[in-house]
């Protein structure tokens, strides 16, 4: 990531992908939590700082996970769901340099 600019820009964005997905979910609970982790969210990803290289995985799972819900693919969408959790989970190389 260049700047903090880019980071915040980026950060928007990760997070409204994130929201419509919740919102897919047509659950107002489920979208009030995630709603709540906003703060969170901001906070690690100002931390993390993630690279180049990890921007580019985290867009490619996006991107698949988009494709697999475009598809009503569960199979897919469970596949990729897991990897992206894995990618920026507690394991993950991303939350991993907090």
């Amino acid at each position: 990531m260049h700047n903090a600019d880019e980071q915040v820009d980026y950060l928007s964005a990760d997070w409204d992908f994130h929201s419509a997905l919740v919102a897919l979910s047509d659950n107002r609970v489920l979208q009030g939590m995630y709603d709540g982790l906003r703060p969170n969210h901001e906070r690690v990803g100002m931390t993390a700082r993630p690279t180049a290289a990890d921007l580019e995985i985290l867009d490619r799972e996006h991107s698949a996970l988009y494709d697999s819900l475009m598809n009503h693919d569960a199979t897919a969408g469970q596949m990729w769901l897991s990897r992206h959790l894995d990618t920026i989970g507690p394991r993950g190389e991303i939350i991993s340099r907090i």
